[in-house]
């Protein structure tokens, strides 16, 4: 034999049953599981065993199961147990009592849940204990018990059964609660893939509208990317946001760094910056202050060689420059600023006014974005 599940019907019904008479030596309840009729069955002190009913004792237990009398007493000889190395009783135990065995057969709407309930009765059974001085049990005594004990197990079986279909329904809600989350959850995933796909060309619409009015080139690091997609913000702050990190990018970029690289530390260093409003005003001016100040020291030096009676070439240029540089050097700044020379230079057109109109180079530049735009309109 097998031990009985302790959560199994039959073995809540086996343990109720040994639980409400003191004294019942025995209580074996068979019942149907599926395609198989099986029975659990424990004696007074010991925990509940299962196995499967087969052969004849199978046949016989379906006889029993067929009869609608609610409940009836039997003797040792009336069972249908069979003697062989599996029987649940020795049919020598009992074999001096005489009808001591109450069969209650509960029988419901669904008839793979009727059971039969085997109650053993011992020798010299007190309905209220045991006491052997009592007589026999009387057939007032039999009635009485019979009547009591079929009632109230036949309401603690419905009852059983009625909890036990609403943990099946319960169990059955949130499996299919589980499906539809699962398919919740995985339309939300492919609308948050979607949003996100949407929100970076956002993200890099913004950073090539701020470049291209910077004059300007920025690429965005996955890094960056990542960090502005988590955010839930609107559009305006959105674009806030990258404005003021590309200007820290800018201000801490190599000034031989032909293009500005976003990571996430700026956007971090953004975060931290921001605790004061005005510093946060100060970073996102910056983002222009590397040309602005390199055309404001050009300035200043085409006015010491103009006021010294000299030519504005780039050697003087570069002499008159604190500290001074040459004139290779000049070029080259001016070829990596370009861009940006040209953009301030028409934003400001009351600024640098000696290198507009005495610094052939400057003067180049002009000329040589006005000649683009003229061949690109034609």
């Amino acid at each position: 034999m097998i031990a009985a599940e302790n959560q199994s019907y039959p073995y809540r019904m086996v343990t109720h049953t040994l639980g409400i008479i003191p004294g019942i030596a025995k209580v074996m309840v068979f019942y149907r599981e599926q395609a198989e009729l099986r029975y659990c069955m424990a004696s007074d002190g010991e925990a509940p065993c299962d196995e499967t009913c087969s052969g004849n004792l199978l046949q016989q237990i379906h006889l029993h199961f067929k009869s609608k009398t609610p409940w009836e007493w039997l003797s040792v000889d009336d069972l249908p147990y069979e003697i062989n190395t599996r029987s649940l009783i020795q049919r020598t135990v009992f074999s001096e009592e005489n009808n001591r065995i109450l069969l209650l057969r509960l029988n419901f709407e669904e008839r793979n849940k009727n059971l039969l309930i085997y109650i053993h009765f011992p020798e010299h059974f007190n309905w209220t204990g045991k006491d052997r001085q009592q007589k026999e049990l009387t057939t007032e005594h039999k009635s009485l018990i019979s009547f009591l004990l079929y009632h109230q197990l036949f309401k603690t079986a419905g009852e059983y059964l009625t909890f036990d279909k609403t943990q099946h329904t319960i169990a059955q809600s949130f499996k299919t609660l589980g499906k539809q989350v699962s398919g919740i959850n995985a339309g939300i995933d492919e609308a948050n893939e979607k949003l996100n796909r949407w929100k970076a060309e956002i993200i890099r619409h913004f950073a090539d509208e701020i470049a291209a009015t910077a004059g300007i080139t920025v690429a965005i690091d996955i890094s960056a990317l990542n960090a502005l997609l988590k955010l839930d913000i609107c559009p305006a702050e959105l674009k806030r946001l990258i404005n003021r990190s590309i200007a820290i990018a800018s201000v801490t970029a190599a000034p031989t760094d032909p293009d500005i690289i976003l990571y996430d530390w700026h956007l971090m260093a953004l975060s931290a910056s921001e605790k004061s409003e005005k510093a946060g005003e100060i970073i996102a001016e910056k983002i222009t202050d590397r040309t602005t100040a390199l055309l404001d020291r050009f300035e200043l030096a085409a006015r010491r060689v103009i006021d010294a009676r000299e030519s504005l070439t780039g050697q003087n240029l570069g002499k008159a420059c604190i500290p001074s540089i040459s004139a290779p050097a000049i070029s080259d700044a001016l070829k990596k600023h370009r861009d940006r020379i040209i953009l301030l230079l028409k934003r400001y057109p009351d600024r640098w006014v000696l290198l507009r109109t005495h610094f052939k180079p400057v003067q180049n530049q002009l000329l040589s974005r006005n000649t683009e735009n003229k061949s690109q309109s034609a």
